[in-house]
């Protein structure tokens, strides 16, 4: 879970892509890959470092902090999601589909086995085994840096059954794991520091590391296929010879495109939404009073004011994700009737709190507030304080947004809109609906698929029905690319080097 408020940068998120798959069928060729296994080793002894000047150059909109593959930071894993990879993958249409594991299944309702690609080689020359897995199944589950703790938080124990194959024992049937091991990237059993130690099984390596950036070569012997560029750096900020731009400004799309780059925009599976505390006899807890807020909101120019870069939603859940209905009915922009509420409830007035630099959305929303005569007064907040205020219920109205990394909405509804209990409802301000609550649970211990869509389906129509919150929009990306670069979109909004063409 990730909460897109924290600077809203966690804006792009993630990571693998649909590869094509290599069937090593030929007896003979399973001997030549084996043999292999030494010539591996000595590549690296005299690896050439030296990357040719033809080499792709993309450039991010941020350097990395952390190289650790146990940080889940969408800046971090644009930079290492060229690097390593999990058992599972998201295609580009985020299915599930096998990675180093090249087949899993359920031996009862809490039991997953997963089989191993053979053939696999870490960038070390080392080969791929359970007892790697294991050991970097583990790190994520336990290890104090590892920002992957709660994500894993449904798995009792993991093991290896053979050097092939290893199985996970779940705490209750846990029906998206495949999901959750997508974010999971497996390293060498024997490194303790993974943060230095940058070793994994994917279609480039590093060769050089610095300033926030790196340099990548091509994995000569990578199981999958072959990627078009032989080298590539990867950098950050202003770099006036860059062959492809991600998470470009919106200030500098006019300049882009006068230099001669395509500009291309997708969906980042990133929502935002306002929600309400009911608790405590606050302004909102009355329902007619949230759907006035619904009716005061001009989605439409409000997509205008963020320069066209957004698509506005009507639920809490981004096209593409699980769970999303589209017989969802937004409630139309009425600013009459929505006065008239306000009026009539003498509510002259109150205060939305958001995270700083989001000026440009407050402005939006005292304005569309002002036009019926109700003034809104908007606090900015640093991250530790806005956070605070939201987990205690401090705020009458509050901005968030949320990042389906799972390509599921069941871990939104359950952290934000199930009642809060010890297990749920974390960001939660105080809506509760019994009937939610037993959705929601149904949902985590469903295993069949489109009974557990139709489940969250439910979910999403009882929440526009509930006026929980308000669906404002969904954030797009926008990158740009020299031409002759081209690069087929993900929904997920990643871009990795071995995507591009």
């Amino acid at each position: 879970m990730e909460n897109t408020n924290q600077s809203v940068e966690n804006s792009n998120h993630k990571w693998l892509i649909k590869f094509v798959f290599v069937l090593f069928g030929v007896i003979v060729l399973v001997g030549v890959l084996f043999l292999l296994k030494n010539p591996i080793v000595n590549f690296f002894d005299g690896v050439d470092e030296q990357v040719k000047e033809s080499s792709l150059v993309i450039s991010y909109s941020e350097g990395f902090t952390s190289l650790n593959p146990l940080n889940y930071e969408v800046r971090n894993r644009n930079f290492i999601g060229n690097i390593y990879e999990g058992l599972t993958r998201f295609d580009k249409n985020l299915a599930v589909e096998s990675a180093l594991a090249v087949s899993w299944g359920k031996i009862d309702d809490e039991t997953w086995e997963f089989t191993l690609r053979d053939f696999v080689y870490f960038h070390d020359g080392t080969t791929l085994d359970a007892e790697d897995v294991v050991a970097s199944i583990e790190k994520a589950m336990t290890d104090e840096n590892s920002q992957l703790q709660s994500l894993l938080s449904s798995i009792e124990s993991v093991s290896a059954v053979s050097d092939k194959t290893i199985q996970i024992v779940t705490d209750g049937i846990d029906p998206i794991l495949p999901n959750r091991l997508v974010h999971v990237y497996i390293f060498p059993s024997e490194i303790e520091d993974a943060a230095s130690n940058i070793i994994g099984t994917g279609p480039y390596y590093a060769v050089s590391i610095e300033d926030g950036g790196m340099t990548l070569k091509k994995f000569p012997y990578y199981w999958g296929f072959e990627p078009v560029y032989d080298d590539v750096k990867l950098v950050f900020g202003s770099f006036d010879d860059a062959d492809v731009f991600v998470n470009v400004p919106i200030e500098s799309v006019e300049t882009m495109k006068q230099s001669g780059y395509i500009i291309q925009t997708q969906p980042n599976l990133d929502i935002n939404f306002i929600l309400f505390n009911v608790l405590y006899g606050g302004i909102f807890a009355d329902p007619d009073l949230r759907e006035a807020f619904f009716m005061a909101i001009d989605k439409e120019d409000l997509i205008s004011s963020l320069g066209g870069y957004a698509s506005a939603i009507d639920q809490f859940s981004a096209k593409g994700v699980n769970g999303y209905n589209s017989q969802v009915n937004d409630i139309a922009y009425d600013p009459v009737d929505a006065k008239s509420v306000f009026d009539e409830h003498q509510v002259v007035g109150f205060s939305i709190y958001m995270v700083s630099d989001m000026e440009e959305l407050g402005d939006f929303l005292m304005q569309q507030f002002a036009e019926i005569e109700v003034n809104v007064n908007v606090e900015y907040l640093d991250v530790g304080s806005f956070q605070d205020g939201v987990m205690n219920s401090d705020f009458d109205v509050y901005f968030m947004g949320w990042k389906f990394d799972l390509g599921d909405v069941a871990d939104l509804y359950e952290t934000v809109f199930h009642t809060k209990t010890e297990m749920y409802g974390a960001y939660n301000g105080g809506y509760s609906n019994s009937e939610v609550d037993s959705l929601i649970e149904e949902a985590g211990s469903e295993d069949n698929a489109s009974d557990r869509l139709s489940i969250l389906k439910e979910v999403a129509s009882i929440l526009i029905d509930d006026f929980a919150g308000v669906p404002l929009f969904e954030s797009q990306a926008i990158y740009g690319f020299k031409d002759g670069v081209s690069w087929s979109p993900r929904v997920d909004g990643y871009l990795w080097a071995f995507d591009i063409e």
